[in-house]
Protein backbone atom coordinates (compact mmCIF):
# COMPACT_ATOMS: atom_id res chain seq x y z
CA UNK A 1 0.00 0.00 0.00
CA UNK A 2 1.24 3.54 -1.07
CA UNK A 3 0.03 6.58 0.30
CA UNK A 4 -2.50 8.54 -1.95
CA UNK A 5 -4.18 4.78 -2.91
CA UNK A 6 -7.79 4.28 -1.96
CA UNK A 7 -11.10 3.81 -3.56
CA UNK A 8 -14.59 4.57 -2.01
CA UNK A 9 -18.01 3.55 -3.64
CA UNK A 10 -21.70 3.77 -2.72
CA UNK A 11 -24.83 2.98 -4.43
CA UNK A 12 -28.57 2.88 -3.82
CA UNK A 13 -31.33 2.27 -5.94
CA UNK A 14 -35.11 1.71 -5.83
CA UNK A 15 -37.99 0.38 -8.42
CA UNK A 16 -41.59 0.78 -8.07
CA UNK A 17 -44.44 -0.60 -10.23
CA UNK A 18 -47.78 0.49 -11.10
CA UNK A 19 -51.02 -0.81 -11.78
CA UNK A 20 -53.32 1.83 -12.87
CA UNK A 21 -55.78 -0.84 -14.48
CA UNK A 22 -55.76 -3.81 -16.41
CA UNK A 23 -54.33 -2.53 -19.72
CA UNK A 24 -51.35 -0.30 -18.63
CA UNK A 25 -48.61 -0.96 -16.33
CA UNK A 26 -46.19 2.00 -15.61
CA UNK A 27 -42.57 0.89 -14.27
CA UNK A 28 -40.10 3.35 -12.74
CA UNK A 29 -36.26 3.11 -11.13
CA UNK A 30 -34.04 5.21 -9.93
CA UNK A 31 -30.30 3.85 -9.21
CA UNK A 32 -27.52 6.21 -7.80
CA UNK A 33 -23.72 5.55 -7.71
CA UNK A 34 -20.90 7.87 -6.41
CA UNK A 35 -17.31 7.14 -6.41
CA UNK A 36 -14.19 8.68 -5.32
CA UNK A 37 -10.66 7.86 -6.25
CA UNK A 38 -7.41 8.90 -4.69
CA UNK A 39 -4.43 7.77 -7.46
CA UNK A 40 -1.23 7.69 -6.55
CA UNK A 41 1.22 8.92 -8.98
CA UNK A 42 2.65 5.86 -10.86
CA UNK A 43 4.07 3.61 -13.93
CA UNK A 44 6.65 6.21 -15.27
CA UNK A 45 5.70 9.23 -13.68
CA UNK A 46 9.45 11.32 -12.35
CA UNK A 47 6.80 11.71 -9.18
CA UNK A 48 5.53 8.17 -8.94
CA UNK A 49 6.79 5.66 -5.88
CA UNK A 50 7.64 2.89 -7.48
CA UNK A 51 8.01 3.98 -11.58
CA UNK A 52 10.86 7.33 -11.37
CA UNK A 53 10.49 9.07 -7.76
CA UNK A 54 11.83 6.66 -5.31
CA UNK A 55 14.12 5.07 -7.85
CA UNK A 56 18.06 4.64 -6.50
CA UNK A 57 21.36 5.38 -8.83
CA UNK A 58 24.53 4.71 -7.22
CA UNK A 59 25.58 7.16 -10.21
CA UNK A 60 24.53 9.77 -8.25
CA UNK A 61 26.35 9.09 -4.86
CA UNK A 62 28.07 12.47 -3.47
CA UNK A 63 25.71 14.36 -6.11
CA UNK A 64 23.00 16.64 -5.32
CA UNK A 65 20.76 13.65 -6.06
CA UNK A 66 22.80 11.49 -3.40
CA UNK A 67 21.78 8.27 -4.45
CA UNK A 68 18.55 8.85 -5.79
CA UNK A 69 18.09 9.14 -9.70
CA UNK A 70 16.42 12.40 -9.35
CA UNK A 71 17.08 15.16 -6.47
CA UNK A 72 14.17 15.88 -3.76
CA UNK A 73 12.09 13.59 -4.45
CA UNK A 74 11.30 12.16 -0.92
CA UNK A 75 8.62 10.31 0.62
CA UNK A 76 7.00 13.75 1.91
CA UNK A 77 7.30 15.39 -1.43
CA UNK A 78 5.62 12.55 -3.01
CA UNK A 79 2.92 12.16 -0.54
CA UNK A 80 1.80 15.68 -0.24
CA UNK A 81 0.57 15.66 -4.32
CA UNK A 82 -3.39 15.12 -4.88
CA UNK A 83 -4.88 13.39 -7.56
CA UNK A 84 -8.64 13.18 -6.80
CA UNK A 85 -11.68 11.78 -9.07
CA UNK A 86 -14.95 12.41 -7.73
CA UNK A 87 -17.90 11.19 -10.01
CA UNK A 88 -22.18 10.74 -9.29
CA UNK A 89 -23.83 8.84 -11.96
CA UNK A 90 -27.45 8.98 -11.87
CA UNK A 91 -29.95 6.38 -13.94
CA UNK A 92 -33.46 6.92 -13.76
CA UNK A 93 -36.22 4.64 -16.47
CA UNK A 94 -39.92 4.64 -16.81
CA UNK A 95 -41.71 2.59 -19.33
CA UNK A 96 -45.41 2.36 -19.74
CA UNK A 97 -46.44 -0.81 -20.93
CA UNK A 98 -49.87 -0.77 -23.04
CA UNK A 99 -52.12 -3.98 -23.94
CA UNK A 100 -56.04 -2.49 -25.39
CA UNK A 101 -56.05 -6.17 -26.13
CA UNK A 102 -54.30 -10.10 -25.68
CA UNK A 103 -52.94 -9.43 -28.97
CA UNK A 104 -51.80 -5.84 -29.17
CA UNK A 105 -49.03 -4.31 -27.31
CA UNK A 106 -46.64 -1.51 -26.55
CA UNK A 107 -44.33 -0.32 -24.90
CA UNK A 108 -42.55 3.17 -24.31
CA UNK A 109 -39.32 3.29 -22.42
CA UNK A 110 -37.08 6.32 -21.22
CA UNK A 111 -34.01 6.30 -19.38
CA UNK A 112 -30.76 8.11 -18.85
CA UNK A 113 -27.58 7.83 -17.93
CA UNK A 114 -26.10 11.11 -16.37
CA UNK A 115 -22.77 11.26 -15.26
CA UNK A 116 -20.77 14.46 -13.18
CA UNK A 117 -17.31 13.71 -13.05
CA UNK A 118 -14.56 15.84 -10.73
CA UNK A 119 -10.95 15.30 -11.38
CA UNK A 120 -8.70 17.70 -9.44
CA UNK A 121 -4.50 17.34 -9.56
CA UNK A 122 -2.20 19.17 -6.73
CA UNK A 123 1.24 20.29 -6.69
CA UNK A 124 1.66 21.77 -3.35
CA UNK A 125 3.58 25.41 -2.80
CA UNK A 126 7.12 24.35 -1.20
CA UNK A 127 10.01 26.04 -0.25
CA UNK A 128 12.41 23.09 -1.07
CA UNK A 129 12.25 22.60 -4.70
CA UNK A 130 10.67 19.67 -4.75
CA UNK A 131 9.28 19.07 -7.77
CA UNK A 132 12.14 20.71 -10.53
CA UNK A 133 10.51 23.79 -11.83
CA UNK A 134 9.74 26.69 -10.28
CA UNK A 135 6.09 27.15 -11.22
CA UNK A 136 4.93 23.45 -9.36
CA UNK A 137 7.03 24.64 -6.86
CA UNK A 138 4.97 27.81 -6.60
CA UNK A 139 1.70 25.57 -5.89
CA UNK A 140 -0.30 24.49 -9.05
CA UNK A 141 -3.57 23.52 -9.08
CA UNK A 142 -5.87 21.14 -11.89
CA UNK A 143 -10.27 20.93 -11.73
CA UNK A 144 -11.88 19.26 -14.54
CA UNK A 145 -15.23 19.22 -14.44
CA UNK A 146 -17.30 17.03 -16.88
CA UNK A 147 -21.32 16.10 -17.44
CA UNK A 148 -22.06 13.41 -19.79
CA UNK A 149 -25.56 13.09 -20.35
CA UNK A 150 -26.83 9.55 -22.34
CA UNK A 151 -30.78 10.14 -23.09
CA UNK A 152 -32.49 7.07 -25.08
CA UNK A 153 -36.20 6.65 -25.88
CA UNK A 154 -37.57 3.57 -27.30
CA UNK A 155 -41.26 2.28 -28.60
CA UNK A 156 -42.03 -1.15 -29.31
CA UNK A 157 -45.77 -2.38 -30.57
CA UNK A 158 -46.14 -6.08 -31.15
CA UNK A 159 -49.67 -7.90 -32.69
CA UNK A 160 -49.43 -11.80 -32.72
CA UNK A 161 -52.27 -13.02 -34.57
CA UNK A 162 -53.46 -16.92 -36.08
CA UNK A 163 -54.22 -15.86 -39.70
CA UNK A 164 -55.76 -19.77 -39.66
CA UNK A 165 -55.52 -23.05 -37.73
CA UNK A 166 -52.18 -23.48 -38.98
CA UNK A 167 -50.09 -20.34 -39.56
CA UNK A 168 -49.56 -17.52 -37.08
CA UNK A 169 -48.06 -13.96 -37.61
CA UNK A 170 -45.93 -11.97 -35.21
CA UNK A 171 -44.98 -8.49 -35.96
CA UNK A 172 -42.80 -6.19 -34.37
CA UNK A 173 -42.68 -2.67 -34.82
CA UNK A 174 -40.64 0.17 -33.02
CA UNK A 175 -38.22 3.06 -33.03
CA UNK A 176 -35.15 4.16 -30.50
CA UNK A 177 -33.74 7.94 -30.30
CA UNK A 178 -30.43 8.21 -28.79
CA UNK A 179 -28.64 11.41 -27.81
CA UNK A 180 -25.40 12.03 -26.11
CA UNK A 181 -23.55 14.99 -24.79
CA UNK A 182 -20.45 15.89 -23.33
CA UNK A 183 -19.34 19.40 -21.79
CA UNK A 184 -16.00 19.77 -20.23
CA UNK A 185 -14.79 22.52 -18.48
CA UNK A 186 -11.03 22.92 -17.26
CA UNK A 187 -8.98 25.15 -15.42
CA UNK A 188 -5.46 25.17 -13.96
CA UNK A 189 -3.62 27.55 -11.95
CA UNK A 190 -0.16 28.21 -11.25
CA UNK A 191 1.23 30.13 -7.48
CA UNK A 192 -0.83 29.60 -4.72
CA UNK A 193 -0.86 32.30 -1.91
CA UNK A 194 -1.42 28.98 0.63
CA UNK A 195 -2.08 25.51 0.43
CA UNK A 196 -4.96 25.36 2.46
CA UNK A 197 -6.75 27.63 -0.53
CA UNK A 198 -7.15 25.08 -3.54
CA UNK A 199 -8.87 26.18 -5.92
CA UNK A 200 -7.75 27.50 -9.03
CA UNK A 201 -9.05 31.28 -8.46
CA UNK A 202 -6.90 31.15 -5.12
CA UNK A 203 -4.22 30.86 -7.63
CA UNK A 204 -2.04 34.17 -9.20
CA UNK A 205 -2.08 32.51 -12.60
CA UNK A 206 -4.76 31.42 -14.48
CA UNK A 207 -5.74 29.37 -17.56
CA UNK A 208 -9.45 27.31 -18.85
CA UNK A 209 -10.73 25.81 -21.44
CA UNK A 210 -14.03 24.47 -22.46
CA UNK A 211 -15.26 21.92 -24.32
CA UNK A 212 -18.92 20.50 -25.54
CA UNK A 213 -20.13 17.72 -28.56
CA UNK A 214 -23.30 15.70 -29.20
CA UNK A 215 -24.33 13.12 -31.00
CA UNK A 216 -28.06 12.02 -32.15
CA UNK A 217 -28.91 8.81 -33.75
CA UNK A 218 -32.22 7.46 -34.90
CA UNK A 219 -33.65 4.30 -35.81
CA UNK A 220 -36.76 2.68 -37.12
CA UNK A 221 -37.19 -0.95 -37.18
CA UNK A 222 -40.23 -3.73 -38.31
CA UNK A 223 -39.72 -7.32 -38.34
CA UNK A 224 -42.29 -10.52 -39.12
CA UNK A 225 -42.76 -14.06 -37.85
CA UNK A 226 -44.01 -16.60 -39.64
CA UNK A 227 -44.62 -19.93 -38.59
CA UNK A 228 -46.80 -23.04 -40.22
CA UNK A 229 -48.05 -26.00 -39.05
CA UNK A 230 -46.12 -25.32 -35.74
CA UNK A 231 -42.99 -26.58 -37.66
CA UNK A 232 -41.67 -24.12 -40.09
CA UNK A 233 -40.64 -20.70 -38.85
CA UNK A 234 -39.81 -17.86 -41.07
CA UNK A 235 -38.66 -14.41 -40.04
CA UNK A 236 -37.42 -11.03 -41.90
CA UNK A 237 -36.88 -7.89 -40.70
CA UNK A 238 -34.95 -4.74 -41.26
CA UNK A 239 -33.65 -1.80 -39.70
CA UNK A 240 -32.89 1.83 -40.96
CA UNK A 241 -30.83 4.19 -38.75
CA UNK A 242 -29.81 7.55 -39.51
CA UNK A 243 -26.72 9.14 -37.10
CA UNK A 244 -25.88 12.67 -36.95
CA UNK A 245 -21.83 12.41 -36.86
CA UNK A 246 -23.02 12.79 -40.68
CA UNK A 247 -23.85 16.22 -40.22
CA UNK A 248 -27.17 17.53 -42.10
CA UNK A 249 -26.36 15.54 -45.29
CA UNK A 250 -26.89 12.34 -43.07
CA UNK A 251 -27.94 9.69 -45.40
CA UNK A 252 -29.97 6.55 -43.67
CA UNK A 253 -28.39 2.87 -43.70
CA UNK A 254 -30.35 -0.17 -43.62
CA UNK A 255 -29.79 -3.52 -42.10
CA UNK A 256 -32.01 -6.26 -43.23
CA UNK A 257 -32.19 -9.57 -41.56
CA UNK A 258 -33.56 -13.41 -42.35
CA UNK A 259 -33.86 -16.03 -41.13
CA UNK A 260 -35.80 -19.99 -41.06
CA UNK A 261 -36.12 -23.08 -38.96
CA UNK A 262 -37.69 -26.34 -39.64
CA UNK A 263 -38.23 -28.87 -36.54
CA UNK A 264 -37.92 -32.15 -38.62
CA UNK A 265 -38.77 -34.50 -35.11
CA UNK A 266 -42.68 -32.71 -36.08
CA UNK A 267 -43.23 -35.22 -39.20
CA UNK A 268 -44.60 -38.33 -39.23
CA UNK A 269 -41.61 -39.95 -41.44
CA UNK A 270 -39.38 -39.03 -38.51
CA UNK A 271 -41.40 -39.90 -35.87
CA UNK A 272 -41.69 -43.48 -37.52
CA UNK A 273 -38.47 -43.90 -38.77
CA UNK A 274 -35.65 -42.69 -36.31
CA UNK A 275 -35.00 -44.53 -32.92
CA UNK A 276 -36.46 -43.81 -29.38
CA UNK A 277 -34.03 -42.24 -27.87
CA UNK A 278 -34.25 -39.60 -30.55
CA UNK A 279 -36.14 -36.28 -29.75
CA UNK A 280 -36.19 -32.86 -30.93
CA UNK A 281 -34.51 -32.03 -34.19
CA UNK A 282 -34.40 -28.80 -35.60
CA UNK A 283 -32.38 -27.53 -38.84
CA UNK A 284 -32.18 -23.13 -39.07
CA UNK A 285 -30.36 -20.68 -41.12
CA UNK A 286 -30.39 -16.89 -40.68
CA UNK A 287 -28.52 -13.81 -42.15
CA UNK A 288 -28.54 -10.86 -41.26
CA UNK A 289 -26.62 -7.44 -41.54
CA UNK A 290 -25.11 -4.52 -38.69
CA UNK A 291 -24.90 -0.91 -39.20
CA UNK A 292 -22.80 1.44 -37.09
CA UNK A 293 -22.23 4.61 -37.63
CA UNK A 294 -18.81 6.94 -36.22
CA UNK A 295 -19.18 9.17 -33.57
CA UNK A 296 -16.90 11.77 -35.54
CA UNK A 297 -14.72 12.36 -38.50
CA UNK A 298 -16.73 13.02 -41.17
CA UNK A 299 -16.88 16.87 -40.92
CA UNK A 300 -14.74 19.41 -41.04
CA UNK A 301 -14.14 21.21 -37.62
CA UNK A 302 -12.46 24.47 -36.48
CA UNK A 303 -10.77 25.59 -33.32
CA UNK A 304 -11.04 28.91 -32.14
CA UNK A 305 -7.70 31.42 -32.42
CA UNK A 306 -7.10 35.20 -31.70
CA UNK A 307 -5.59 37.30 -34.46
CA UNK A 308 -4.52 40.65 -34.37
CA UNK A 309 -6.61 43.68 -35.34
CA UNK A 310 -4.41 46.40 -37.34
CA UNK A 311 -6.27 49.51 -36.29
CA UNK A 312 -5.58 52.73 -34.10
CA UNK A 313 -6.84 51.06 -30.93
CA UNK A 314 -5.51 47.72 -31.20
CA UNK A 315 -6.53 44.59 -29.65
CA UNK A 316 -7.44 40.97 -30.61
CA UNK A 317 -10.73 39.45 -31.82
CA UNK A 318 -11.86 36.15 -32.18
CA UNK A 319 -10.69 33.65 -35.24
CA UNK A 320 -10.80 29.89 -36.49
CA UNK A 321 -8.07 27.92 -38.10
CA UNK A 322 -8.55 24.06 -39.42
CA UNK A 323 -8.45 21.78 -37.04
CA UNK A 324 -9.49 18.74 -39.15
CA UNK A 325 -10.37 18.75 -42.29
CA UNK A 326 -12.66 15.61 -41.92
CA UNK A 327 -13.40 12.86 -44.47
CA UNK A 328 -16.52 13.31 -46.58
CA UNK A 329 -16.23 9.69 -47.69
CA UNK A 330 -16.55 8.34 -44.48
CA UNK A 331 -19.28 5.66 -44.46
CA UNK A 332 -21.06 3.94 -41.40
CA UNK A 333 -19.16 0.49 -40.52
CA UNK A 334 -21.28 -2.63 -42.42
CA UNK A 335 -21.08 -6.11 -41.49
CA UNK A 336 -23.01 -9.21 -42.60
CA UNK A 337 -23.38 -12.84 -41.18
CA UNK A 338 -24.55 -16.13 -42.21
CA UNK A 339 -25.56 -18.51 -39.46
CA UNK A 340 -26.10 -22.30 -39.99
CA UNK A 341 -26.90 -24.98 -37.06
CA UNK A 342 -28.78 -27.70 -35.63
CA UNK A 343 -29.97 -28.44 -32.09
CA UNK A 344 -31.21 -31.65 -31.03
CA UNK A 345 -32.21 -33.86 -28.11
CA UNK A 346 -32.03 -36.68 -26.85
CA UNK A 347 -33.25 -39.49 -24.30
CA UNK A 348 -36.41 -37.46 -23.41
CA UNK A 349 -34.61 -34.38 -23.62
CA UNK A 350 -32.07 -35.13 -20.97
CA UNK A 351 -29.53 -34.62 -23.15
CA UNK A 352 -28.96 -31.87 -25.87
CA UNK A 353 -26.81 -31.39 -28.90
CA UNK A 354 -26.26 -27.76 -30.60
CA UNK A 355 -24.01 -27.50 -33.87
CA UNK A 356 -23.52 -23.66 -35.09
CA UNK A 357 -21.53 -22.38 -37.84
CA UNK A 358 -21.25 -18.82 -38.60
CA UNK A 359 -18.97 -16.37 -41.37
CA UNK A 360 -19.28 -13.09 -40.22
CA UNK A 361 -17.70 -9.93 -42.57
CA UNK A 362 -16.94 -6.33 -42.35
CA UNK A 363 -16.72 -3.59 -44.07
CA UNK A 364 -15.85 -0.10 -44.36
CA UNK A 365 -14.34 -1.03 -40.28
CA UNK A 366 -14.24 1.86 -37.90
CA UNK A 367 -11.15 2.27 -36.21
Amino acid sequence: MVPNNGVGRMSGGFSFDFFPNDKVRIETGFRLLRTVTDLPRNDNNIYGFLGGGLLGSPTTVGTANDGWYSANRQTEALSAMVARDNSLRVLPRVAVNYTPTDWFTHRLSVGADLTRTQGRSMYPKNVFGWYGTADLNSGEIYEGRESANRVTVDYLANITRHLSDDISADISLGGQVVTTNTDMTSATGTGLISNDARSVGAAARRVGTQSYSENRQAGVFGQLHLGFFDRIFLQTGARIDKNSSFGVNAKTFVSPKVGLSYVLSQESFWQNGMPDFFGTFRVRGAYGTTGRAPANGALWIYDTAPYSIQAATGGTAGGMVPANIGNKNLKAERGSELELGFDASFFDERLGLEVSYFNKTSQDLIL
